[in-house]
C-alpha cells in the first residue's frame, strides 16, 4: 500500500488523486496490517498441517507394507 500524499490536517490525497479523511486512512491501514498478520498466522498452521499429514500418510503407508507382508500390526506378533 503506497502512502498517500498529505494534502491537510484532515484528508490525503491518494495515488489517484481522490481524498480520503486521515482518520479512514488509519483504520483501513491499521485493517490490511491485521489482515496481514492473519495471513501469516494461517500460513504456520498450514505448514503444521502439511507436516502432520506427511508424517501421518507415512505411518499409514508402513502399516499397509506390514500388512501387505504378512506381518500383524501389534510388535508382539510373529509372521505366518
Amino acid at each position: 500500500m503506497s502512502e498517500p500524499k498529505r494534502y491537510d490536517n484532515f484528508q490525503y490525497e491518494t495515488a489517484g488523486g481522490e481524498y480520503v479523511r486521515y482518520e479512514d486512512y488509519a483504520l483501513l491501514k491499521s485493517e490490511v496490517q491485521r489482515l496481514e498478520n492473519n495471513c501469516d498466522y494461517l500460513d504456520q498452521k498450514l505448514d503444521e498441517e502439511i507436516d502432520k499429514s506427511a508424517m501421518l500418510c507415512g505411518q499409514i503407508e508402513r502399516l499397509t507394507d506390514s500388512i501387505t507382508a504378512g506381518y500383524a500390526i501389534t510388535p508382539d506378533a510373529k509372521p505366518e
